[in-house]
C-alpha cells in the first residue's frame, strides 16, 4: 500500500515529465545521425608477373626472384633463390593474401620455406623462416618489388 505522499510525489514527477515533453517535444525526442556510407573496397592486390629482389639472412644475402600466376584454385608461380653456391628454384606452394598481407611456401634445397610480406609502395617486404626436419635451418628479411 503506498502512503498519500508517495502518490503525490509520483503524480508531480509524472505531471513535470508530460510537462516537458509537451513544451519541447524536440528535446524528448533525438534524432540519429544518418549513416556514414561505407568506404570503398581496396582493390584486391594482384601479384601476377615477375617479381625480384634480395634476402638477408645469418649465412648471407643474395637475389631472389618470383613469378606469380593467378589460377582457379588460387595463386601459383615459381620461386628462385640464389646462394653462393647455386640458385634453387621451386614451385610455389600455398599463397595468401589477405588485404596487403601475403605468405606464401615453397620447399628450396629440402627445406620447407614460409615467406611473409607486407605490401607497399609498390614493395613485398617481410620475414622468411627456412625448417628442415623440425629444425629451423634460416630465417631473415626479403624484400622484393614487381618488375615492369
Amino acid at each position: 500500500m503506498s502512503s498519500p505522499l508517495s502518490s503525490s510525489v509520483r503524480a508531480a514527477l509524472g505531471g513535470a515529465a508530460l510537462l516537458l515533453a509537451v513544451a519541447a517535444p524536440g528535446a524528448a525526442q533525438t534524432t540519429a545521425a544518418a549513416p556514414a556510407p561505407p568506404a570503398a573496397a581496396a582493390a584486391p592486390l594482384d601479384l601476377a608477373g615477375s617479381w625480384t629482389g634480395e634476402y638477408f639472412i645469418a649465412q648471407g644475402q643474395g637475389p631472389m626472384a618470383m613469378t606469380f600466376a593467378k589460377a582457379d584454385s588460387g595463386w601459383g608461380g615459381t620461386v628462385e633463390v640464389t646462394t653462393p653456391e647455386r640458385t634453387m628454384k621451386s614451385a610455389i606452394g600455398t599463397v595468401t593474401v589477405d588485404g596487403s598481407a601475403v605468405t606464401f611456401t615453397a620447399v628450396l634445397d629440402g627445406a620447407d620455406v614460409t615467406f611473409r610480406a607486407t605490401f607497399q609502395a609498390g614493395e613485398l617486404a617481410g620475414k622468411l623462416v627456412a625448417i628442415q626436419n623440425g629444425n629451423t635451418v634460416a630465417e631473415g628479411d626479403w624484400s622484393a618489388h614487381h618488375m615492369p
